[in-house]
């Protein structure tokens, strides 16, 4: 459900996902997430930044990155990630199967470049700590240009914050091109470890 305000020249929209369920007779409602949305007038400004770092030493591949995520075709959105001077970068696939039905359904915007940013992150995670962690929270996410605009591969720059208690990151091209930013991203570790030799690729392209 949403519900909408006004701030000034914006629009805000309160959004909540509830899931229910019947218990016994009985219904259950429960709050799984809650964001605010801020409709602007005027698109973000669509600065540049820095093209990505090159892979200069160990990397893991999409075969070894998807023994270990659980993720069908459509969103297996890495080919590669790498460590570079405090930051991990991940590839995104240049092919991807449709997301979508129907495939041509316009949306403001691309959730599969959210999701490189996790997946990424992940990689970091689940190489480092041998844990794997699902979406839990983001203090901020900016939406700055279409997906239809992009100069070379796509990659997704990640810095974990606070021995990784949370990672900002963005989604840039391959001439610094800006995509999507994201702010504060925190997840829900699972409790089980990790096979440890599914995660062998990804310890050692995190150490």
């Amino acid at each position: 459900m949403a519900q909408f305000t006004s701030e000034g020249a914006e629009l805000l929209a309160r959004c909540r996902l509830i899931g229910t369920r019947s218990i016994v007779g009985r219904d259950e409602a429960k709050t799984h997430f809650t964001a605010t949305v801020r409709l602007a007038r005027r698109p973000a400004d669509r600065d540049r930044f820095e093209a990505p770092p090159h892979a200069s030493g160990a990397s893991v591949a999409e075969k070894d990155i998807y023994q270990v995520y659980f993720h069908g075709p459509a969103y297996q959105v890495l080919d590669t990630a790498w460590r570079d001077n405090g930051v991990v970068v991940g590839r995104m696939r240049e092919q991807l199967p449709d997301d979508r039905q129907p495939a041509d359904l316009e949306m403001v915007t691309e959730p599969r470049l959210l999701e490189l940013c996790f997946q990424t992150a992940g990689v970091w995670q689940i190489g480092t700590t041998g844990r794997m962690g699902l979406p839990q929270h983001i203090d901020e996410v900016k939406v700055i240009r279409s997906a239809d605009e992009i100069e070379g591969r796509l990659h997704a720059v990640v810095r974990p914050r606070n021995g990784g208690k949370s990672f900002d990151a963005h989604v840039t091209d391959e001439v610094g091109n800006l995509y999507v930013v994201l702010r504060g991203y925190q997840t829900a570790e699972l409790p089980e470890d990790v096979d440890p030799d599914k995660r062998r690729p990804l310890r050692a392209a995190m150490d």
